[in-house]
This record gives C-alpha cells, structure tokens and sequence, in this order.
C-alpha cells in the first residue's frame, strides 16, 4: 500500500546589513518544496549509503548498505516496497561501499558502485598483508532487469576500476560520472581546519575487466564532511551533499569542473535526516531525491530553488 505523501514548502528569507547607516540592504528569498515519496519497508535497508535512479523503471531507485553488508543491490519502488535484490557475481564482501550513481552511454544504462570509503586513510592498491584485496575501486554493471521476483540471479561486474589518489590516501563517499566530458568524479569527505575537500578525475572507460589508475586532484572545495553527489542530466549541474546541506556547482560547456569549483558556489538547506548521505538527481536538473541512513526511513523528493540553477 503506497504510504501517504507529505509536501513540505520552506520559505527563507535572509536580509544582509553591513552596517547601521546603509540605506539599503540585500534581500533572497529561496523558496524550495520537499515532498516526502514514501517510507522504505524493508528492514534489511538498515544504513543506506548508496542512491541512483532507475532508467529502466520510471518509478523506481537503486540502494545498496553501507559497509557490513554482502555486496548487493536494492531495487525500490516509490511505493516504498523492495521490487528485487541482485548480488553481484564474484565480489567479496565489500569493505565500505559509499556511493553509486547511474548513467546512460549508447542508449544502454549502467550503474557504477563506489566501494571507496577509507576512514582510517589506509586503502593503498597494494598492502603487504591484504594485497590488493582493501584497494579502493569501483565498480560497473549494466543496470539490471527486473522479473517481478524478489531474489535476483547474480549480476556480472562488467568493469572494475581499482585506484589511488595522486597526493595519497583519502576517505570518499562521493562519486558521480560526467559521460560528455568521459570523467568520474570523487570529493573526498574533509573533517580538516581549514576546510579542504578534494575533487579527483579518473578517465572513464567501460573496457571490459580490471583497471589500475591515479586519481588526479583538480581543485579544493570548501565543504564539510562530504557525504553524496550527483550529476544532472545535462551533465552541467553537480550536487554535493554535507552535513551543511546541499551544495551546487554549475559549469558551462566549454569549462572542465576544476574550473567550475572555483566560482563561489550557492548552497541550501536539506530536510532533517537521520544519517542523511544519499543524493541523486531526478528527470530534471532541479529535482532530487534523498533518503538515509536506519530501518524505514523515508524517500524525498526535493526541487531545488531555481534561481540557484543556471540555465
């Protein structure tokens, strides 16, 4: 039974004075809407980490746990109810998966896992005592079809892509892929003073089989605890979630997100989640969708303001 939906409109409204004697003063107003899409049933989604939407369902996300669980895959409708579970063929239990996103290359539809997460900044491709088995990487599947069936067959890793960061170890939970420019994203979670969260490229290659690469840093934001991203659908607009909210970063075609991240970047406040570290993006370039962390939780739909976004 689809659980009852709660709409939410917030008005903020900020007035800046510099001073006493300034005869005016700045006035924004941002007006945004969350709705609340259902509540998800299943007990077993227990530490939600990863979200993506379905390109196969128009009414339907990707979840999968954070570290602790077997590496599989929620399928859950905007119902609230799990559709399917599919565990991925041959991958040893995750060591902390952080993120996931999905994307379309050729008209075909692919979701990429980020098992990514590093609290103790000790993931190296290759440790004396585990090898290459606590490498960061990450992961490619074809988006899987649905048969009306709760247990899934496993689903192949196409893809792997195992890696290092340029200036070494980091913790992540923020992965998104840029398809026009052939790029996957990475933010690292910063808990540093003075603040500086990394942004990293990796080439995006869907060559079959395991890939080693660097991580290249290209620019600094100043975001605490970087939990989620994602990309819109025109590939322009980057979302990244903080403890802080939401924060956005615009880039024009002809300039990379290096360049992007260096602009002053708009933010605004989230609905209150309990462990809130999931974000993607909608249809359009101004919704998301958001849930969190503990048993029955609930699945939002937020539209951002739109004089946030650029056209």
């Amino acid at each position: 039974m689809r659980q009852p939906t709660t709409r939410l409109v917030i008005l903020l409204v900020t007035l800046t004075c510099l001073s006493l004697d300034r005869s005016l003063c700045d006035e924004t107003t941002l007006i945004w809407s969350a709705e609340q899409v259902c509540v998800i049933s299943d007990e077993r989604i227990r530490e939600s980490s990863g979200l993506a939407l379905s390109q196969r369902q128009t009414d339907a996300v990707w979840i999968h746990n954070d570290s602790g669980d077997v590496a599989r895959l929620f399928l859950v409708g905007f119902d609230g109810s799990t559709r399917g579970v599919f565990h991925l063929k041959d991958v040893p239990r995750p060591v902390d998966w952080e993120d996931m996103c999905g994307f379309t290359v050729g008209g075909e539809s692919w979701l990429i896992i980020g098992d990514v997460g590093d609290n103790s900044t000790s993931r190296h491709i290759f440790t004396p005592d585990k090898g290459r088995e606590r490498a960061c990487r990450l992961l490619f599947i074809r988006e899987p079809e649905w048969k009306d069936q709760d247990e899934q067959d496993s689903v192949p890793v196409h893809a792997t892509i195992v890696y290092e960061y340029d200036d070494g170890p980091h913790n992540c939970e923020s992965v998104a892929v840029d398809t026009e420019r052939g790029e996957i994203l990475l933010v690292t979670k910063s808990k540093s003073v003075p603040l500086d969260c990394g942004m990293y490229v990796i080439p995006l290659t869907l060559e079959a089989g395991t890939h080693t690469v660097t991580a290249r840093r290209i620019g600094s934001l100043n975001i605490r605890n970087a939990t989620a991203m994602d990309l819109s659908p025109d590939h322009h607009h980057l979302v990244i979630i903080s403890q802080d909210g939401a924060t956005l970063v615009d880039r024009t075609t002809d300039e990379g997100w290096g360049e992007a991240i260096q602009r002053s970047l708009p933010s605004f406040e989230l609905p209150k989640r309990k462990g809130g570290e999931t974000v993607c993006f909608g249809r359009h370039p101004v919704e998301l969708f958001l849930n969190s962390e503990h048993v029955g939780q609930p699945l939002w739909r937020v539209q951002i303001p739109a004089n946030l976004v650029a056209p």
